[in-house]
């Protein structure tokens, strides 16, 4: 990625507020009504588009973070509970099952990114071509050649 530079100060500060959390509806939609043409301009600039995809996947990747921190501290509390023989409140009970299911669904979430992304496709759509463009003419000829030599082998 590019440095912040290729941005200009106030499109930085956009990208850091929304990166941060910072940014949410409200304030977007409050951004939008105040600066709608120079927002829109932002809107055309490759640049910033790059720096808000990067910003959106760190706010992602430090939810997941928060996700699995919240688990963690849920099932330590939960474990305390048993080890100590306590009984629990239903409230803790609760906040162990909600972060326990949100543990599993960004998983599964993350799970599916990187199978999806395993599958895309590398380079263009077209094949690759099989003969040199000097023997193009050629290549019916040369294929049928290339046949007859692995029926030979194979015969072998």
């Amino acid at each position: 990625m590019k440095t912040l530079n290729s941005i200009n100060a106030s499109q930085r500060d956009f990208v850091r507020q929304l990166r941060d959390g910072e940014m949410n509806l409200e304030a977007f939609e409050k951004l939008l009504r105040e600066n709608s043409k120079r927002v829109a301009r932002w809107f055309r600039n490759r640049n910033f588009w790059a720096h808000v995809r990067v910003a959106l996947r760190d706010r992602e990747k430090g939810m997941s973070v928060r996700i699995e921190l919240t688990a963690d501290t849920a099932q330590r509390l939960m474990a305390d509970v048993v080890h100590e023989r306590r009984s629990a409140s239903a409230e803790l009970v609760e906040a162990w099952t909600k972060a326990q299911q949100l543990r599993v669904e960004d998983r599964k979430l993350q799970l599916a990114r990187r199978r999806r992304a395993g599958r895309k496709k590398k380079g263009g759509g077209k094949p690759k071509e099989l003969a040199h463009p000097r023997f193009k003419a050629r290549e019916k000829e040369l294929l049928a050649i290339l046949r007859k030599d692995r029926e030979v082998d194979v015969g072998c």
